[in-house]
């Protein structure tokens, strides 16, 4: 079987990783079995800040294996950083395999939009946490003296630490340990003594060593830059925007928390695992453990950097970081509902496999290329369950090993813990109903992410300088110009809106794609609702705020705005549902019936209307009539009914039939040879409501 050069290159090369006799652990008959670190211990995998505060020096290990892992290896070699991370996409080549003709050599590895999204990552971040910690031991060995055995003992318990991107302490934003350009270790010197020294910071970047790799395999922007880059301010890659990352971070925060504490109540593992679209889900089904990854990539990466693209975002050191406490949120799942597994679900194309209408992704996909010692396939069955991350030697303070044999109590302490960390901590006595109930308000969107060119986020967001609709005395309102930020994209992004949340999609622009991807994703509004100024939460005040005021924007990259007729599949829907919270901190809530508020979309433009209505499983809510707080008008006494109509659509809810005008003519007064600008034509919804005679209508 034919082998590529590059591979033949990296699975023979002999390099000698460790001194002293130890085995450097390269591949044994061509591949390197994923087993987890070598120790036979389990170890907690802790957040980055907590690891360096409080474990200095399993912290210093840490560091000095990463260090050493990007540079020691050269890039050609299969266990090299740069290989391990071009598994997930470029250099788009067999990792330990052999070149076969049912390869899609246009993407890498990695699964997305699919349930295998959960199960692939485990044993990648696995591979990756050997080889660090077989680093780890390697310049442990180094040291001599009375401090050698203090960090050879912490190299055993090198993992990889996690960013916890919903937790309160940080808000979403960076931890200082991985935007700092240097980090002050002590390492062996030459005589292998430990030494205080400075060394250039390793999960702030990736410095790529071979440029004729790059120029090989790389594309478009990342084919010049020497390093990766979050949030760069251009093309040109030349630096990070650190500031820019924790910003668009931080504003996203409360919705992303609230999507975090949602994860735990999705009935199917299908559902919470990743963005396909499934048929008929409850609207908060629709937020996925995928979906809330996918914004992270897009606002770490920014519109230019390496985190944004599928293909080259392994290559930052955040990128592990991510996905470990993406890890851990799965096992959090697992721990919490161990009877739940992934169930066939239509296949998303891989490097390791070409698929077509009708391929299916189940519990038996081979999860290449990892394999076992005897060299078959990890497939999702070895990871379906919460043991699995015992196994591979480490655990999360949510998911202790010490629960192993003990599947309730492990439910019982994880579901604590769940509370403990993500329900809501909105300070505003508004959000409970006597401490227990409160509708629970979210924007649910689903779109076809192949109409756009690359990453792309949906960003929803609170329109400040729309005004309320004004309420109508004896004649029309004077001509204004129109928002800034409207749902046409036509004037630009308001920066004074109230910036909500966001969901994205996840892809590379020059990955082909073969079929659709309907992909979902959710935006909570409860918090913003109640900051931004809502009298309450109950949707005679919810319905009419948002109808003056929710807005939406698809942006390329999360910078560049892209036109609402560009991505004509787009789908914006607004539900809610009174949501029950126990008090036993063992328990989760409780979401009641959903009811979808056609009335808030159905005049936006990509807005939710009733023909959307099979594609959730939520009951239309009844329609808010006009309310004194936006000022719905009655219709003019001075104008007639249209003469010069043009209907879009016509749908019927019960009662209410909506029909989308875009032109009207006004009738002016006898009295008046020219209307005066007071009634100058305007744009409107016209909404005939029957059996009422006199018809009413809402600027458009």
């Amino acid at each position: 079987m034919k082998i590529s050069s590059f591979v033949a290159l990296a699975t023979s090369a002999a390099v000698t990783l460790l001194s002293g006799g130890v085995d450097a652990q390269d591949p044994i008959n061509g591949f390197t079995p994923i087993t987890g670190p070598a120790f036979g211990n389990i170890v907690r995998r802790m957040p980055v800040q907590e690891l360096a505060n409080t474990r200095p020096d399993i912290w210093n290990m840490f560091i000095l294996a990463l260090a050493s892992m990007q540079t020691i290896k050269p890039e050609t070699d299969s266990l090299s950083y740069y290989q391990i991370s071009g598994i997930h996409g470029v250099p788009f080549i067999p990792w330990q395999e052999s070149s076969v003709s049912s390869q899609d050599t246009s993407r890498g590895y990695c699964t997305h939009n699919s349930p295998l999204f959960a199960t692939w990552h485990r044993p990648y971040l696995s591979l990756f946490e050997q080889r660090l910690a077989k680093h780890a031991e390697y310049e442990a060995s180094k040291f001599r003296g009375s401090e050698a055995a203090k960090y050879r003992a912490a190299a055993r318990n090198v993992r990889l630490p996690y960013w916890d991107w919903a937790a309160a302490d940080l808000q979403s934003r960076q931890p200082p340990q991985l935007t700092a350009s240097t980090v002050t270790v002590r390492r062996a010197g030459s005589n292998g003594l430990p030494q205080t020294v400075t060394i250039n910071n390793p999960l702030r970047e990736y410095r790529f060593t071979n440029a004729n790799l790059r120029a090989q395999y790389f594309r478009n922007q990342f084919q010049s830059a020497t390093a990766t880059r979050r949030q760069p301010p251009d093309s040109r890659l030349l630096s990070s925007d650190m500031g820019a990352v924790d910003a668009v971070m931080n504003q996203g925060y409360s919705s992303r928390r609230s999507a975090v504490y949602n994860l735990f109540t999705i009935p199917t593992f299908n559902e919470f695992s990743n963005t396909q679209r499934s048929a008929s889900g409850t609207p908060n089904s629709w937020n996925s453990v995928e979906s809330i990854h996918n914004t992270v990539h897009v606002n770490c990466g920014g519109q230019w950097g390496h985190m944004t693209a599928v293909a080259y975002s392994a290559f930052d050191p955040i990128f592990w970081l991510h996905h470990a406490n993406i890890d851990r949120l799965i096992a959090m799942y697992q721990a919490v509902h161990p009877d739940r597994q992934m169930s066939p679900q239509p296949a998303s194309g891989t490097f390791a496999r070409q698929v077509s209408n009708g391929d299916m992704d189940d519990l038996d996909t081979p999860l290449a290329p990892f394999r076992h010692g005897d060299g078959s396939y990890f497939t999702s069955n070895d990871v379906s369950s919460v043991d699995s991350i015992w196994d591979l030697g480490y655990a999360y303070t949510e998911v202790p090993a010490s629960y192993r044999g003990d599947p309730q109590g492990l439910a019982d302490f994880t579901t604590s813990r769940i509370n403990a960390l993500y329900r809501s901590g909105s300070s505003n006595a508004k959000r409970s109903v006597d401490g227990t109930q409160h509708r629970e308000w979210i924007c649910h969107v689903t779109f076809d992410a192949t109409e756009i060119e690359g990453s792309a986020e949906v960003q929803v967001y609170f329109d400040k300088n729309q005004q309320a609709t004004p309420s109508y005395g004896a004649s029309l309102p004077e001509y204004t110009e129109p928002a800034k930020f409207s749902n046409s994209t036509g004037s630009g992004y308001d920066k004074d809106g109230h910036y909500v949340g966001a969901c994205a999609s996840f892809q590379d622009a020059t990955t082909k794609m073969t079929m659709p991807m309907d992909i979902t994703g959710v935006v909570f509004l409860t918090d913003a609702l109640l900051e931004a100024g809502c009298a309450s939460l109950e949707p005679k005040d919810v319905v009419p705020f948002l109808k003056s005021h929710l807005k939406w924007v698809v942006k390329k990259g999360g910078q560049e705005e892209v036109p609402l007729s560009k991505v004509p599949s787009l789908k914006v829907g607004v539900s809610s549902s009174e949501v029950t919270y126990p008090k036993e901190e063992t328990k989760l809530p409780v979401y009641g019936t959903f009811e979808t508020h056609y009335d808030v979309t159905e005049h936006k433009k990509c807005g939710f209307t009733k023909k959307d209505e099979k594609l959730v499983d939520s009951k239309p809510a009844p329609p808010v009539q006009g309310d004194s707080s936006v000022g719905m008008p009655s219709y003019p006494d001075h104008t007639k009914e249209p003469t010069s109509a043009t209907a879009c659509s016509t749908e019927v809810n019960g009662h209410l039939t909506t029909v989308h005008v875009t032109t009207y003519t006004t009738i002016c007064p006898s009295s008046m040879a020219t209307c005066p600008p007071a009634v100058m034509p305007v744009t409107t919804a016209f909404t005939s409501i029957y059996p009422k005679v006199t018809p009413s209508y809402a600027v458009y």
